[in-house]
Parts: structure tokens; C-alpha cells; sequence
């Protein structure tokens, strides 16, 4: 919420047009892992952008490799990484693979889980998610 009223108070003239540029870079992500069944989040999805900012997508299957021979069928440089989800407890620790690439020097993460988990909110319960439906409503009401 204080990164949105931020936003709104100091950065809207360069956030607006930045966020529809990432927005449909990030559409064009999605489109093209469209079979991983992604989702929009981060501050893309909030609409909270700063300089830095990259394309967060949540992504789900498994085994996690397919999205990598996607990138790689692609011929698309990507780096893997560990990203960890910390439950209330530290019992409950999860390690999921990260794929991080550029798309015209926009930074992609993509945040790879099974497919089971994909109607929990695992990143954030508060966070917005935006699927592909919903991404496309987005920059269709942001030209109106």
C-alpha cells in the first residue's frame, strides 16, 4: 500500500508510461509460456513500477525442465535460481526454481510450481496475480 501511494504521489508521470511498457512485455511473456498456465504478479501486476522493477510470472508445471527447454528451444539465454517461500514457521521452507532472462533489457523472473498449488496464492495473499484474461482487460482499459 506505500509503495502504491508513493507511486501516485511522486512517480506517476514516468510510472504510467513504464508500467504499460512492462505490462506488454509481460503479455508477450505469457503468451509465449501460455502453456505453463501463467499468471502476472509482482509490481507489475499491483501497478507499482520503479526503475528496477522486472516482469514477475508465476508459472505451473512440472517438471520444471519444460519451461527451460521452452527457453531453450527459443534460443533464449537464461540463468536458474532458487527462490524460497518461508511459511509461518521455518518448518515449512519451500525451494522452487527461478528463471531469469531479459527481454529488451527488461529483466523476466519466472517463479516455476506445481501445478496443485496454482489456486493458492503462494506468493503474498494480499499480492494481486493478473492472469492472461485479466492482463488483457488491463491494457485495454489503461487506452480508455
Amino acid at each position: 500500500q506505500a509503495a502504491a501511494e508513493y507511486t501516485r504521489l511522486f512517480a506517476v508521470d514516468v510510472q504510467g508510461g513504464r508500467l504499460g511498457r512492462l505490462r506488454n512485455t509481460g503479455l508477450e511473456a505469457m503468451e509465449f509460456l501460455r502453456a505453463f498456465d501463467p499468471y502476472l504478479a509482482g509490481g507489475v501486476a499491483s501497478g507499482t513500477v520503479g526503475g528496477y522493477t522486472p516482469i514477475l510470472l508465476e508459472l505451473y508445471t512440472d517438471p520444471p525442465e519444460q519451461v527451460m527447454s521452452r527457453l531453450q528451444d527459443a534460443a533464449i539465454p537464461f540463468t536458474e535460481q532458487d527462490f524460497q517461500i518461508t511459511g509461518k514457521a521455518h518448518s515449512q521452507t519451500r525451494i522452487y526454481p527461478k528463471i531469469a532472462f531479459l527481454v529488451n533489457d527488461i529483466p523476466v523472473e519466472l517463479l516455476i510450481f506445481p501445478p496443485e498449488l496454482k489456486q493458492q496464492k503462494v506468493i503474498g495473499k494480499d499480492a494481486p496475480r493478473l492472469s492472461l484474461k485479466q492482463l488483457r482487460q488491463a491494457l485495454a482499459e489503461e487506452k480508455n
